[in-house]
């Protein structure tokens, strides 16, 4: 009756109960024998199996159940030798074969997999599964051809087998023939089964993953018309419209989703990042808070809000959430990450740092710890740490490009270890060719060189790449200057100054090189208008919203 009713462990207790009547009962062993296995308890699984073999040393139930017990311990010799047995005391039960290849090739042998399997087919040689298996073998192997050969000897036989469909798509895919992958889902959608969701779901996570969005659009859309009660779908088709940036669309498809499971995580999580990328955080706030409450134990909810409140500069509120999640989850790491960054916001530096540093207690092999606990201490004006905390992120990842340049352009802004600010940037480069930042640290580093060419011709394409920085034409005019192009120099600094009019240093450097008070310049003054204009502008807008 336990049993019946799925209450495995009161089953498991009756029967041994039950044994203590009748030890040599072959049904109370081989029940007890099963039960154990499927509730986990393997040496006592092996237990009742070997002392039933000990009694009826052929029970075939028994030697299949104990071969899958080696097996799952990993006694893969003693495994097989069941399993040969049991092949020759029941030689035409074919899944013994697919049990035993699928040993072998576990084992990478590839050769003894296929001869297993091919003594199968050779008693049924219309056995599709069988075909099935020797391409999955073939494939695990890397022959891919000769996998393609046995799943469509597979299709042949049963002409809507789908895992050979699946498994030929597999192999496509590895071969990068999209177009084949395509064709293949496609054809057994359109000629064998339109409904098949399997199928359609490869598919459409296919089609997305190689960016072909509308493609994915349509079959999800089709899906849809078939199923138009699978909310899984409706997620799915929000999650597309968001990579998309059809955003509408995303938030009608999420928000159907949550009005019929409104308390579903991956939903409300969804719709959250969906509004950051909105823009709307007010919305992304309330989509996080209803995560929380809906499970105030799952720390997500928590350090979502916290990177939220970061974002929206909020960090005291995002410290204040950031300790409720470290209460309940105190070794997650990027808990300190996004903690140190409130810090940092607040201009609470060496709290930041403390917090950095307990991340990197959490997760010491994490690069990017040690790249924000290094920015942090050059807030601190502690440079040697810097130079240790960046050197720690590089050793961790030498492809760590914000590490490298950030060390590099540190390196030459202060004039020291030029040469080896050169390389550092340099590699940073390799990782990120085109980043205009990155350019113009090279420039910068070139310049302090005395390197003045080169210097030119890298801030002319860091500008080109970035035209609205201030520092990056500051730099700009700062070389043309040392080539003796005043004009050139003046005018660079000007454009500096139109984007960030602030800029008293800059302001002070124009009049000492005798270009005059750039507050008289006509591009100035109006700059300044315009960014006190739209000052203005921005606080009547808040006064309407209010």
């Amino acid at each position: 009756m336990a049993e019946i009713n799925n209450e495995k462990q009161l089953a498991f207790e009756s029967y041994r109960n039950a044994l203590s009547f009748d030890e040599s009962s072959v049904t109370l062993l081989t029940r007890l024998s099963e039960i154990a296995f499927e509730l986990g308890k393997v040496s006592e699984a092996k237990e009742f199996a070997n002392a039933l073999l000990a009694m009826e040393k052929d029970h075939l139930p028994t030697l299949t159940l104990l071969a899958e017990l080696e097996a799952k311990t990993h006694q893969i010799d003693e495994a097989i030798y069941l399993y040969e047995k049991v092949i020759g005391l029941q030689p035409n039960e074919l899944d013994n074969y697919l049990r035993l290849g699928a040993l072998y090739t576990s084992l990478d042998r590839f050769e003894e997999a296929e001869e297993v399997i091919q003594r199968g087919i050779s008693i049924d040689p219309k056995f599709p599964l069988g075909y099935f298996y020797l391409g999955r073998i073939a494939g695990e192997n890397k022959d891919y051809d000769k996998a393609l050969g046995f799943f469509k000897k597979a299709i042949i036989l049963q002409e809507g087998f789908e895992p050979a469909y699946l498994g030929m798509g597999a192999i496509y895919e590895l071969q990068g023939k999209n177009q084949k992958v395509i064709e293949l889902y496609g054809k057994f959608l359109d000629k064998i089964n339109p409904m098949n969701r399997n199928i359609r779901g490869r598919l459409i996570d296919f089609l997305w993953k190689k960016r072909a969005y509308e493609d994915a659009e349509r079959q999800l859309l089709t899906l849809l018309r078939f199923f138009p009660s699978d909310l899984d779908g409706h997620f799915k088709l929000g999650l597309l419209y968001a990579e998309m940036e059809k955003y509408p669309e995303a938030q009608e498809r999420l928000l159907l989703v949550k009005r019929l499971r409104p308390n579903e995580v991956r939903v409300l999580e969804s719709l959250a990042f969906l509004y950051e990328r909105m823009g709307v955080l007010d919305k992304a706030e309330a989509q996080y808070k209803e995560m929380i409450e809906n499970n105030k134990k799952n720390s997500d909810g928590y350090i979502y809000l916290g990177n939220l409140y970061t974002r929206m500069k909020k960090g005291d509120q995002a410290i204040e959430i950031l300790a409720e999640a470290s209460k309940i989850d105190p070794d997650r790491p990027d808990i300190y990450l996004i903690r140190g960054h409130a810090f940092s916001q607040l201009e609470r530096f060496e709290e930041a740092a403390e917090s950095f540093g307990i991340g990197i207690e959490k997760d010491p092999k994490n690069p990017d710890f040690y790249f924000q606990l290094g920015t942090t201490y050059d807030k601190l004006n502690r440079f040697e740490n810097v130079i240790a905390s960046m050197e720690k992120a590089i050793e961790l990842n030498p492809k760590h490009s914000m590490a490298l340049n950030y060390l590099g352009y540190s390196f030459a802004d202060r004039g020291i270890r030029l040469d080896e600010a050169v390389d550092l940037i340099k590699r940073a480069l390799e990782v990120r060719p085109d980043d205009g930042y990155y350019i113009d640290s090279l420039g910068w580093a070139y310049y302090k060189q005395g390197n003045l060419k080169e210097a030119l011709k890298e801030l002319k394409r860091a500008v080109d790449l970035v035209p609205d920085d201030p520092v990056l034409r500051e730099h700009l005019g700062d070389i043309y200057l040392g080539i003796r192009k005043g004009e050139k120099a003046k005018d660079e600094w000007l454009k500096s100054l139109e984007i960030d009019p602030s800029n008293e240093k800059l302001m002070d450097k124009y009049q000492g090189a005798g270009f005059g008070d750039p507050r008289q310049e006509e591009r100035l003054e109006r700059a300044l208008k315009q960014k006190n204009g739209k000052k203005e502008g921005e606080t009547q807008q808040l006064m309407r919203l209010h």
